[in-house]
């Protein structure tokens, strides 16, 4: 009988954590269509979207950052996906991949909303109010 090594499976932990790290920095696409799949699914919102409809470009549509693929927590310029039109959910021509800040930013706002924040916070700045 083999005696149990608890030093072998916390390093066998550590390659497989390690591992997986390195694969989500690798697949960041896949990484984005698996967890809208599994959002989609427990929302209960369209999802017909593959791998192919995620394309991250170099910076951010909307704030103009720079994209940076990370495999731990986000930052504010980590690839991700966004519905266009939320309720159309993640289908094809619906999703594009914008920085994590902006997609923390426009949340679930409507458009109205948020220009009368920024309409708000830009009267601040110029100390219009």
């Amino acid at each position: 009988q083999k005696k149990w090594d608890a030093a072998k499976y916390a390093r066998l932990g550590d390659k497989m954590r390690d591992s997986n790290r390195r694969w989500k920095y690798d697949n960041p696409e896949k990484v984005m269509l698996y967890a809208a799949r599994t959002r989609a699914t427990e929302k209960n919102i369209l999802f017909d979207i593959g791998v192919e409809d995620i394309v991250i470009p170099e910076v951010c549509p909307i704030l103009g950052i720079k994209l940076e693929k990370t495999s731990g927590q986000p930052g504010a310029g980590s690839p991700s996906l966004d519905r266009i039109v939320p309720e159309k959910g993640y289908t094809k021509g619906n999703v594009q991949v914008i920085s994590h800040r902006a997609n923390t930013l426009k949340g679930n706002a409507t458009a109205d909303e948020l220009m009368a924040v920024a309409k708000y916070c830009k009267e601040q700045e110029d100390g219009s109010i």
